[in-house]
């Protein structure tokens, strides 16, 4: 078995809510659309970080346009 780690993406934290969810949803997303262990990484990170910038759950969940647009 190989660990990999990966830096979680800078970002300022509004709230925490949703970002477990988005994180796991980013890496069902790149795993149906093959992305590697690197790029999961990489993607999860980028949705996670774009959801506590906001309030909710549901509400701060980003769109895929939101996520392509960072780096």
């Amino acid at each position: 078995k190989e660990i990999r780690t990966f830096e979680p993406h800078p970002t300022q934290v509004v709230e925490t809510t949703g970002a477990g969810d988005s994180y796991v949803g980013a890496i069902a997303y790149g795993i149906i659309n093959s992305y590697s262990i690197e790029e999961l990484g990489i993607f999860a990170s980028k949705v996670s970080a774009i959801t506590i910038q906001n309030i909710g759950a549901q509400n701060s969940m980003p769109y895929l346009d939101q996520v392509m647009g960072i780096s």
